[in-house]
């Protein structure tokens, strides 16, 4: 699990030639999110998290926030596009 989520974050959306801004308008989420999550101040949902996977092309377990606990279970692809990840936390299920 990565210790420093905010710079894994940070490198590769800078490898990627994106600003936090068009990164932000391509998860739907605002700059100060992108912010927030590069100086880990915030972890970002799950939803975000496949987001940043998807835009990124970083694997979700290399993201995967260690305070969560975040354990990646399965991810379902289809077509080349990302449907759905399904993920536990402690001993609860997400989808």
């Amino acid at each position: 699990m990565v210790k420093d989520l905010g710079l894994v974050i940070s490198k590769h959306r800078n490898m990627k030639n994106l600003s936090q801004e068009k990164l932000a308008d391509l998860i739907g989420v605002s700059r100060q999110a992108i912010v927030n999550w590069e100086e880990n101040k915030s972890t970002p949902s799950l939803i975000n998290f496949a987001k940043i996977s998807e835009e990124l092309d970083i694997p979700m377990a290399v993201i995967s926030d260690s305070k969560k606990q975040l354990e990646i279970v399965s991810e379902v692809n289809l077509d080349g596009g990302l449907i759905a990840i399904l993920a536990r936390e402690k001993n609860e299920l997400y989808l």
